[in-house]
């Protein structure tokens, strides 16, 4: 007996122990997730003002013309509405796993979008045609530019109807407990907004109408744009809940520029223009101003297209994309995206031009089978935004991910795609890649937050995950804003919900670093001594050091002194603070000038994280664990430029019918019932004209399945013994093609 209760208890503290260290990777992931978040603050300011509500995607160094950094700090604006798309998205996660009340934040992030639809027109009048740049309300339409970030924006005052005062963007971005390290100082700005407009070919030498090789104009929408902004729209959908408000500082509801004030409504209204200006102008992105295509970037050298003035050539054509754009925006509509009924009434209603007719071919077949190489990403996040192919979705979506890694590489901007598929259209039965494939990726993501000089390939670097490859990586002064970590953290406990208990707000003083240490010299230039001239609060949870850097025996200082750049007042006082747990060092070299504010306190409530991950990471610390047949994987593609070809022209040949199947829109046929069980009747209603129709069935990947010929009486048609999902029928006469698709789920 006293063997078996010994034993018991050896067994009991076994039970314990192992909980404690299987939860405590979990728990190390959700602090470095509010560790993230706080610091996230370092790169959007939470306002209505020019450039307010869009995250940057990390502080980046400023080179002169030898590649020599001038200033650190650049915040950085590239694509800004791909990463407003999965910033919305992660919003919504986070809502949605906290249970909480609404943040602010998501708010300023919608109606940060509705400003750039509004004042797109308005600044292309402006600039274009050298007019008042004043926006209508007719210019909120769905036409959009990638962003408005002034050059000034860190000199900007604006004010936050939240608080009821004044607000100096600089400081806004330094109000993280966690602020940007030394050389690292919000400064200036780039974004498509100030490049376009003010600087000369940038990327454009174009012989169109309206180009001249000069940016004339902010840069608009293109594909990328939307499609990411589709995703983000998608989460918010189908995690923010009716009936929600957001209210400023006297308790009222916030209202957004349309007027409306429910958030989910707003989300779907944001939604429905974007598709609505798209579709209204024969699914092409038009810009209002010009009367021409969208001509975002146009890069010769990748296009190979012989005339760049077709809307191909800008990212603005979406008729071959047309299918899956308005799938997307359906089961956003919807009040249920999972209800295909409810999904494909809305879409059946709403699009039935011969565009969408052969698009839906392509989606069914070409883009099935083929890899878009690079362009891949687009497809497949409106293909896992839409639950495109039906059950064989999730499947595509891992098989187009896993065989990048069979050439070593992180295929980074839609490795996340399997997560977000199951996140919006939950199946147990699906294929994806394993959890610990994706819970090594977290686990290897940098403690307090992705640096340019990590070599960590997951998380920073050319290659990072969501990061789209703006950083060329081992640069001291440059950092990312930790959103795709975020994205990632919250679409993983979605999947998978039994990885920690439930989702909770962690504050940042239980995120400390243990020791910070404050030098006085910028890591690229140890002869420039650091000025802190901002509003800023440091946390330790045991020690803060201020000193002299560089010559022991001739430390450049660190010097507290107020900003002389006289557009930052009257807001340019110095305010910083140092709290520490236990000690405070202020050392040689420390100076804090007249007329600033400083703080040294200590504060025993302070606790760190102790986290231990290492910056070095690579793919191959991860992607062992996507099992071997997945890594071996392959598409029936080897030669991606060569496909996109091939689809670029089948779409083209299969548009030649377009105007006969527009004529035919109509309806001269009908499917009953449709969604089925696997049995259903095609219908002529034209009894009029006796003519023979060739009728062939394919499924979802474009087999053909079933093939008949009658006249223009009714056929019986049964494939209930083919797998539920999607399918189409083409009907086939002397007056041109007819395509219907078929949803067989009961």
């Amino acid at each position: 007996m006293p063997i078996r209760k010994t034993i018991n208890r050896l067994f009991l503290i076994c039970i314990i122990v192992c909980n404690t260290s299987a939860w405590a990777q979990p728990e190390q992931n959700l602090k470095k997730y509010w560790r993230y978040r706080e610091r996230f603050k370092n790169y959007v300011v939470p306002g209505e003002c020019q450039g307010c509500g869009l995250p940057s995607t990390g502080r980046f160094p400023e080179l002169d013309v030898n590649g020599s950094i001038i200033k650190s700090g650049h915040l950085n604006y590239p694509d800004e509405t791909i990463h407003l798309g999965h910033y919305i998205g992660m919003l919504a996660m986070e809502l949605h796993l906290t249970g909480g009340g609404v943040n602010l934040d998501i708010w300023y992030a919608l109606e940060a979008f509705n400003r750039l639809d509004k004042t797109a027109e308005g600044w292309w009048r402006h600039y274009y045609l050298d007019q008042s740049s004043i926006p209508t309300d007719n210019d909120l339409n769905g036409f959009f530019i990638r962003d408005d970030v002034p050059q000034d924006f860190v000199n900007q005052m604006y004010y936050n109807d939240n608080s009821n005062i004044d607000h100096l963007v600089e400081n806004d971005l330094n109000s993280s407990y966690f602020p940007s390290n030394d050389g690292r100082i919000a400064e200036v700005v780039g974004s498509s907004f100030t490049n376009a407009v003010y600087e000369t070919g940038y990327g454009f030498n174009s012989p169109c109408a309206y180009f001249n090789g000069a940016g004339v104009g902010p840069r608009e929408e293109s594909l990328d744009q939307v499609t990411q902004l589709m995703v983000g729209l998608a989460l918010a959908a189908k995690f923010i809940p009716s009936g929600l408000h957001a209210l400023d500082h006297n308790g009222l509801k916030k209202h957004f520029a349309d007027n409306e004030t429910d958030i989910l409504q707003e989300v779907k209204n944001i939604a429905g223009r974007i598709t609505g200006w798209i579709h209204d102008h024969n699914w092409t992105i038009q810009n209002p101003v010009t009367g021409s295509c969208a001509k975002a970037v146009w890069w010769p050298s990748e296009t190979g297209i012989s005339d760049p003035c077709k809307c191909i050539a800008g990212g603005s054509e979406f008729q071959l994309f047309s299918y899956g754009l308005a799938m997307v925006n359906s089961a956003i509509q919807v009040p249920n995206m999972t209800n295909a009924d409810q999904v494909n009434t809305y879409f059946n209603y709403n699009y039935t031009d011969g565009i969408i007719a052969t698009s839906s071919n392509i989606w069914a077949t070409t883009l099935f089978n083929y890899s878009m190489g690079k362009e891949d990403y687009k497809v497949l996040s409106l293909a896992a935004a839409a639950h495109i192919w039906g059950n064989s979705t999730g499947s595509m979506l891992v098989n187009r991910c896993a065989h990048e890694f069979t050439e070593g590489q992180i295929p980074g901007d839609r490795l996340h795609l399997p997560l977000l598929h199951q996140a919006l259209y939950p199946d147990p039965n699906t294929l994806s890649y394993s959890s610990a494939f994706y819970e090594c990726m977290l686990d290897h993501a940098e403690c307090y937050g992705p640096q340019g000089n990590d070599d960590n390939q997951i998380w920073s670097g050319n290659q990072g995950l969501l990061v789209y490859g703006y950083a060329d990586g081992n640069n001291p002064v440059l950092e990312f804003n930790g959103l795709s970590y975020m994205f990632y953290f919250n679409l993983y406990n979605l999947v998978y919900p039994n990885y920690l208990p439930y989702h909770h707000y962690i504050p940042p003083f239980d995120l400390c670093e243990e020791d910070i240490v404050k030098t006085g010299f910028i890591p690229t230039n140890s002869n420039t001594p650091f000025i802190e001239s901002d509003q800023k609060t440091f946390i330790a949870s045991n020690s803060i050091t201020a000193q002299g850097g560089g010559d022991p025996n001739n430390p450049v200082p660190y010097i507290i002194d107020n900003d002389d750049d006289p557009q930052s007042m009257p807001y340019s006082q110095a305010n910083v603070t140092f709290m520490a747990k236990n000690l405070v060092h202020l050392l040689p070299g420390f100076e804090a000038h007249e007329g600033v504010e400083f703080h040294a306190t200590i504060n025993t409530s302070l606790n760190g994280m102790d986290c231990t991950t290492s910056n070095q990471a690579s793919v191959s610390d991860c992607s062992y664990l996507i099992p071997q047949e997945l890594r071996s994987m392959t598409t029936s593609n080897t030669n991606p430029q060569q496909t996109i070809q091939t689809i670029a022209e089948v779409f083209e040949k299969q548009k030649s019918n377009i105007a006969t199947i527009q004529k035919e829109s109509d309806a001269d046929y009908a499917i009953v019932p449709n969604p089925n069980n696997g049995v259903f009747s095609i219908i002529s209603t034209n009894t009029s004209d006796q003519q023979a129709n060739k009728i062939i069935i394919y499924d979802a990947m474009g087999n053909i399945i079933k093939k008949t010929e009658t006249m223009n009486e009714a056929i019986p048609i049964d494939i209930s013994t083919q797998a539920k999902g999607l399918y189409f029928v083409k009907i086939e006469n002397e007056q041109g093609i007819k395509i219907e698709k078929i949803i067989y789920q009961k």
